[in-house]
């Protein structure tokens, strides 16, 4: 073994005792973070089962579904009714509403949309007061709601606007390529929910944009987390170091006056670059369509300063609660426990997640209110009571007009001329039959008895 000179060994030994006056405390800290981090992943992975449906309300939500796609199809033939958006992709909360695309040719106007509505109140399906048509909207929509027997859920209809059932499968491709996106996004919508920022209706992103948003941030990885902990998160339990990224990416460091989202480009892209986007949407988030790049699907947000604010307060919560919090010891690996979904508490006694959403435990309430026994008993109810009224009423052909015979079973001349011409006779009284009688409810139908000069 070759023999180190001396001033190697007086740089080694130089080295070691510098290393030994340097401070602990940024290893200490970066562990600390970690524990934190890791426990917040078990948090957020265990936070679908209390905002998701359960299997049981999710077959409530299938059957009510079916009668009122029963329904709509009784009231317009050849209309295709589908699911989209959220409830098409498994991304729906317990209070979300589903939408409903109805697609029927050649009909166009507002008027389809209070038919909608009209044919819905009248069999009994939804309560009167809680119908909304929305005529005005950029998207026309009939908001209805049904009754407590039926659950109580809610469905938005739109009409000829197939631009959500385009988007359904391009999201899904996402969501099967990026398993991160569907527990990110499931707390980011009750976190925007909870500060009534969750809808284009408030002011807020939609569920649409806010897919696009979490599918960006993955995409650019702005802090340059390992690509391990995005395409393998469950494994990595990098779900904590994610939420507190996304926070912090558009809570302070994404540029919302001059950059756009592009899903497509994956990256950032100047707003000057694309003329579809007006000025007065420069101030304001702005994301591209996935499947117009011309169309902007973040326009009905106006309040860009207040989701910035949201998000950077969520930011700072969960940052100082790092620096608070006592490290403790490591959860233990391996699929959740039973029982409540957040046994892995802080030494404060609530969980880290619980800081920057309020989380109730109301599954079993919803679970005895939408009972599946009692809800099939009403639809079957229902099906049995109304469905004769559900059916559209075929227009009947009129009868075939008779004529009674002379003994040798040969109707007179002014008979075949009535038959051949019927209205011609009203205008002749010389040649009008002697004995004429109209019966009949769907069409008129003539019994000639006796013509003139028979």
């Amino acid at each position: 073994m070759p023999r180190r000179s001396k001033k190697a060994t007086g740089v080694i030994a130089d080295l070691a005792c510098k290393a030994s006056r340097l401070p602990s405390l940024p290893v200490v800290k970066q562990a600390h973070e970690d524990i934190f981090l890791r426990r917040l992943h078990f948090d957020i992975a265990q936070f679908e089962s209390l905002v998701v449906p359960t299997p049981q309300e999710k077959c409530v939500r299938l059957q009510v579904y079916n009668l009122l796609a029963a329904v709509l199809r009784k009231r317009f033939r050849d209309c295709q009714v589908e699911v989209y958006g959220s409830a098409a992709q498994g991304l729906a909360l317990h209070s979300s509403d589903t939408d409903v695309a109805v697609l029927m040719p050649g009909k166009t106007g507002p008027g389809v949309l209070f038919q909608i509505a009209s044919k819905l109140e009248s069999v009994g399906l939804v309560v009167p007061g809680h119908t909304r048509v929305r005529h005005r909207a950029r998207i026309p929509i009939v908001s209805v709601q049904t009754k407590p027997e039926f659950g109580s859920l809610r469905f938005d209809i739109v009409v000829n606007h197939d631009d959500g059932m385009k988007v359904t499968p391009i999201v899904q491709d996402y969501l099967d390529r990026m398993p991160a996106v569907r527990p990110l996004l499931l707390i980011l919508k009750v976190f925007l929910c909870q500060r009534n920022l969750n809808s284009a209706a408030t002011g807020g992103p939609s569920s649409y944009v806010l897919t696009c948003m979490v599918i960006h941030f993955l995409q650019v990885n702005p802090n340059g987390l390992h690509p391990l902990r995005i395409e393998d998160p469950m494994r990595t339990e990098s779900l904590g170091y994610l939420l507190l990224d996304f926070l912090k990416y558009y809570g302070s460091e994404f540029p919302y006056e001059t950059d756009y989202i592009s899903v497509k480009a994956k990256k950032r892209l100047p707003k000057t670059s694309a003329p579809w986007i007006s000025q007065n949407c420069y101030p304001h988030l702005c994301v591209e369509c996935l499947t117009n790049e011309e169309a902007n699907i973040a326009r009905a947000i106006n309040k860009t300063k207040a989701l910035k604010a949201a998000l950077w307060d969520g930011h700072t919560q969960l940052r100082k609660l790092m620096e608070a919090s006592d490290p403790g010891t490591l959860p233990e690996e391996g699929a959740p426990s039973e029982g409540s979904s957040f046994e892995r508490t802080s030494s404060s006694g609530v969980s880290y997640l619980e800081n920057i959403v309020t989380i109730t435990h109301q599954a079993s309430d919803r679970e005895r209110k939408l009972d599946l026994d009692d809800m099939a008993l009403n639809i079957q109810k229902f099906k049995t009571e109304n469905w004769a009224e559900l059916a559209r009423p075929r227009i009947q052909p009129p009868p075939r007009r008779t004529v009674e015979r002379g003994p040798e079973g040969i109707p007179s001349r002014a008979a075949r001329k009535a038959l051949r011409a019927p209205l011609r006779w009203l205008n002749e009284p010389q040649q009008r039959p002697t004995a004429l009688s109209a019966t009949g409810d769907a069409g008129l139908q003539v019994a000639i008895v006796q013509g003139k000069g028979t």
